[in-house]
């Protein structure tokens, strides 16, 4: 029908439950200092994340800021955001790589 919005989870059964693909993983410093976290893997999300508690107790030094204007699929306004240069480590498999992450206060 012309006009007529039909929503796809209108009739969904759905008990609260999502399953979102996770790992433990160590984020490290410059200086080595070190806490496990949990790594979310978030395939549309064109960044990559960090809680802004998380960086402040590594005492990350910001490498630039940013202005974004939106998060969480909504307009939001206008917000400075800080991106910090991290080391992660597999907890498992010892894999180490360097990543760029922006803070965000909520994940």
């Amino acid at each position: 029908m012309v006009g007529t919005v039909v929503s796809v989870l209108e009739n969904s059964n759905h008990n609260g439950t999502v399953l979102i693909k996770t790992v433990r993983v160590i984020v490290m410093n410059k200086k080595g200092q070190r806490v496990t976290a949990r790594l979310l893997f978030d395939e549309g999300s064109n960044h990559s994340y960090i809680r802004t508690s998380t960086a402040q107790y590594l005492g990350l030094p910001v490498q630039f800021e940013l202005q974004t204007t939106l998060f969480g699929g909504q307009k939001t306004t206008s917000k400075i955001k800080r991106t910090f240069s991290v080391l992660l480590q597999s907890c498992e498999s010892g894999y180490k790589g360097e990543f760029n992450l922006i803070n965000e206060d909520t994940i």
